[in-house]
């Protein structure tokens, strides 16, 4: 489900200071020259903010003209960003992301990777994280086997 929250955009020093007001703590930069990085961070700022909460729990998102500005650096502005729960969740942990949309349990995938149950825990609640190419073909062998 996408969720979009209002974002504040200050401009200091070459990089914008990027807060989301309706989820707590969630500030974060991106480049001032590359608005498709500030978005990225903004993005991955929510969703670590908001990991532990199940989506129902989700903070409401405010009216863009209800964020008020006026005390923020000039230049400041405030723009919607869509935050996707299940393509962050994706990019973030994708083996989780896959044995979770196959159905497989960790003890299953540990089974059909024949790996070490502990390993696949560790990857799965984010502690370790396997190498980009190793995430690549364990959700190629998940995604096959299913």
């Amino acid at each position: 489900m996408k969720h979009q929250y209002p974002a504040i955009f200050e401009p200091t020093d070459g990089v914008y200071v990027i807060t989301v007001p309706d989820v707590k703590g969630c500030v974060t930069q991106g480049k001032g020259d590359d608005m498709d990085d500030c978005l990225y961070m903004v993005q991955d700022a929510i969703g670590v903010m908001l990991d532990e909460l199940d989506e129902k729990d989700y903070p409401k998102p405010s009216k863009l003209e209800d964020i008020d500005i006026s005390n923020c650096l000039p230049d400041s502005f405030v723009k919607y960003v869509t935050f996707d729960r299940e393509a962050w969740y994706r990019e973030v942990n994708p083996i989780k992301s896959a044995r979770e949309t196959a159905g497989l349990t960790i003890k299953a995938l540990a089974k059909l990777l024949e790996a070490p149950y502990r390993t696949v825990q560790n990857w799965d609640n984010g502690s370790r994280k396997a190498p980009k190419w190793l995430q690549k073909l364990v959700v190629e062998k998940i995604e096959t086997s299913v």
